[in-house]
């Protein structure tokens, strides 16, 4: 029998655009509100939409990153594709106390190819801002945590990421 894991592997891509000089990120509203609702502590009725981002895991040992990514990010969006903006970012590592194992959790930046439609998983996918996640009274990251959480902490890294990026401008569609 297999040694199980002690990793599990999470990959996510995160597209971003100016606006008015504003950078966005595409985000996915969840399908499974009221599940997502009970598990961040909200009530029912919340009128906060919780957001996470596109991706998923690694499903097995011999598919790459890189292939469960375009994988999960054609599922996630309707069918759309992406344009690879650079590799690999310092992954985020967190102990999965349900799982009772670490999770590590990938992402990367990307433009999008096509417009995302509703999917299995997403209900919608708008563009945010900083703001608005910060703010925090219509869209919060997936999880009891928020910002503070993984999905929360890959948000704002991609914002500063691609505020940052040298030649920055080649990134955004």
């Amino acid at each position: 029998m297999a040694e199980k894991a002690k990793f599990s592997v999470g990959v996510f891509g995160i597209p971003a655009k100016i606006v008015n000089g504003v950078i966005r990120i595409k985000v996915n509203v969840r399908m499974d509100q009221d599940r997502q609702r009970k598990a961040a502590g909200l009530p029912e009725d919340s009128p906060i939409f919780l957001v996470d981002c596109p991706g998923g895991g690694v499903m097995t040992d011999d598919e790459s990153m890189e292939s469960a990514l375009q994988r999960e990010v054609f599922e996630e969006t309707g069918g759309c594709e992406f344009i690879d903006c650079d590799g690999w970012q310092e992954p985020l590592v967190l102990l999965n106390r349900e799982k009772g194992q670490y999770d590590i959790a990938f992402w990367k930046p990307i433009r999008l190819a096509g417009e995302p439609k509703p999917s299995s998983e997403a209900s919608d996918h708008p563009w945010l801002s900083i703001e608005d996640l910060q703010s925090g009274d219509k869209y919060r990251p997936v999880s009891g945590l928020g910002l503070k959480g993984r999905t929360g902490q890959m948000m704002l890294g991609a914002i500063q990421w691609f505020k940052n990026a040298p030649g920055g401008s080649r990134y955004f569609s």
